[in-house]
């Protein structure tokens, strides 16, 4: 996706870019340890995780924390025009990079020296766009 070897990114993946104490951990090390400068949250469309929270419903065993993380960027997308699933998806990108960039204490101690962008990854395209 982004023309790099193997070795050259740091990845943590979650459902929904959801970010838990263990994503974190993952992150405030590749900062902290590894020297990383740049976060990228990659949202994407079709997003299956979004996608279930908007169907609602009950959900069994940890699949539920995921759904619970994604009622904000749900409930905000429901009350604006447009493509629901495409804006909640978005939606939680700049959520999740607002979170991360207040975090306590590594990655809002990097302030200046860190830079966390949320994108947007169009799967039918292949284009990968800057939304915040």
């Amino acid at each position: 996706l982004f023309d790099q070897g193997l070795g050259d990114l740091f990845v943590v993946r979650t459902a929904g870019n959801i970010v838990d104490d263990t994503a974190l951990g993952g992150i405030e090390y590749a900062v902290a340890h590894l020297g990383v400068r740049l976060v990228v949250v990659l949202g994407h469309t079709k997003c299956g995780a979004v996608g279930a929270a908007l169907q609602g419903g009950v959900a069994e065993g940890h699949l539920s924390s995921v759904l619970k993380a994604l009622v904000e960027p749900v409930e905000e997308a429901r009350r604006r025009e447009g493509d629901v699933h495409d804006l909640a998806s978005r939606r939680n990108v700049e959520l999740i990079v607002a979170g991360l960039k207040s975090s306590e204490p590594v990655l809002a101690a990097m302030a200046g020296r860190l830079d966390v962008v949320g994108c947007y990854y169009d799967l039918d395209t292949g284009r990968v766009g800057i939304i915040c």
